[in-house]
């Protein structure tokens, strides 16, 4: 029997209109894609971003071996290519994940993370601008202007990267926590506790890590984490990639500014139809390592979980404010 690697077909461009003299002129839009239901939301969201397309080089990345996927996506794909500086969608052909609900977190490389870091490693593979903006499927920028604001915010000294602003999601619609995070802290490459930004922020903040939702970052300091991560990735536990990632920036002496002012909507697929978490539905939450049992403690201000966080101390800027609550 042929193995799962073997039988994956090669990765493949199936449009590129890329030109070497303009390559490494303008910025890399990549647009992410794993789920066939959130292309014509995100499509309809996206048309209505503003933001001049002839200046970007957009890339399509479709990291699926599914073709009902290629075949939503294609049409697309061909109609808004001559909108910008050149146009490419690439096929991976890769399989998703396989940790179940319920199994341990801390085997990396079977989770359902796995082939998202995997994207990652690819994607700055094929970007050929010194800046990018990335940008999932099941993300909905609510500000037209998302785009611009995250390119200005990289102008700041020292800023690398530069987000938007999301909540968790989950098929019960449940409150989520928020995937920007005010606090990180690591043990070597272990991270420690993670404490998401309070909702009620608005305006432009220094965060200490963040979700891949809706990002603007410069390659060269992208490239540097994603090096750093492929030697500490099989430690990891399986939600925490992204923040290991983002936080690993910080780690290198470099800035992370979210604008509050650009949430996206999170898409959740579910079977009475599409749901859209945002403001409404996120709250505080935190993890914590406990070494002595080699798990992470979840707690969330919601009565329900029977722990409250004030909002208003971790909506400050004291790292130190989010250690003292945690230890109540």
């Amino acid at each position: 029997m042929l193995s799962r690697q073997k039988m994956q077909k090669q990765s493949k461009f199936l449009i590129d209109t890329l030109r070497p003299e303009t390559a490494e002129k303008g910025f890399t839009l990549v647009l992410t894609f794993s789920r066939r239901g959130c292309v014509q939301p995100f499509f309809e969201r996206f048309k209505k971003l503003k933001f001049n397309r002839k200046n970007f080089h957009l890339l399509i990345f479709d990291n699926t071996d599914n073709a009902l996927l290629e075949s939503a996506l294609m049409p697309i794909a061909q109609k808004i290519k001559k909108q910008f500086k050149s146009a490419r969608y690439y096929k991976t052909y890769r399989e998703g994940g396989s940790v179940l609900r319920g199994e341990r977190n801390d085997d990396f490389h079977k989770s359902k993370i796995y082939p998202i870091s995997e994207m990652q490693h690819d994607i700055i593979k094929l970007i050929t601008t010194d800046i990018f903006v990335q940008m999932e499927d099941d993300e909905l920028p609510q500000n037209p202007n998302t785009i611009p604001r995250l390119l200005r915010l990289l102008k700041r000294n020292n800023v690398v990267l530069a987000t938007g602003v999301s909540s968790a999601r989950n098929p019960e619609r449940l409150p989520v926590g928020m995937g920007v995070h005010k606090v990180v802290e690591r043990d070597g490459d272990r991270i420690t506790k993670r404490i998401c930004c309070s909702p009620k922020i608005k305006g432009v903040q220094y965060v200490q890590g963040t979700g891949f939702y809706c990002f603007a970052a410069y390659s060269k300091n992208w490239l540097e984490v994603l090096d750093d991560a492929r030697n500490v990735a099989s430690g990891l536990p399986h939600w925490a990639f992204d923040t290991w990632t983002t936080n690993q920036l910080i780690q290198h002496n470099h800035y992370i500014l979210a604008d509050f002012d650009c949430w996206c909507d999170h898409l959740q697929l579910t079977s009475s139809g599409p749901y859209l978490f945002n403001k409404k539905d996120a709250v505080l939450d935190a993890y914590v390592f406990i070494p002595e049992l080699g798990i992470y403690a979840y707690w969330q201000n919601s009565n329900a979980y029977g722990w409250v966080i004030d909002d208003e101390q971790i909506a400050g800027n004291s790292k130190r404010a989010g250690t003292e609550i945690l230890r109540r």
